[in-house]
């Protein structure tokens, strides 16, 4: 599995020994570019654990019926999720990514949640 432009700036990778799947953000994309402004006038410091909840709002929104087939395992510096399935993947990378790129899009979906779904 190869990192691809469309879910950048999220990696996507496959762990040895047929273990799955991740996808990931991590620093600096974390801690830079427009989605830190959004986030900060939403209230919300960027960090994994905010990622989380803006994959939890996708899922809910473009991706239910795959809500069991993500792991998300965020940290403070990262955002990390996981699945046995490379596609399920891709799908939530590429509306991950499509977020961190349109202020407007991350905008409704930190102001249109549970504000704690981003804690």
């Amino acid at each position: 599995m190869n990192d691809s432009d469309d879910v950048s700036p999220f990696r996507l990778l496959s762990y040895p020994g047929g273990r799955g799947y991740g996808l990931m953000l991590s620093e600096p994309a974390i801690e830079v570019g427009p989605a830190v402004a959004v986030l900060e006038a939403a209230g919300h410091h960027s960090n994994g654990y905010v990622w989380a909840g803006i994959a939890r709002a996708l899922i809910a929104k473009h991706m239910p019926d795959r809500v069991d087939a993500i792991d998300l395992d965020p940290e403070a510096g990262m955002f990390a999720a996981r699945s046995d399935d490379a596609e399920v993947l891709t799908q939530l990378g590429r509306l991950m990514a499509g977020a961190y790129r349109d202020p407007e899009t991350l905008r409704e979906l930190v102001t249109g949640n549970d504000p704690e779904a981003f804690d």
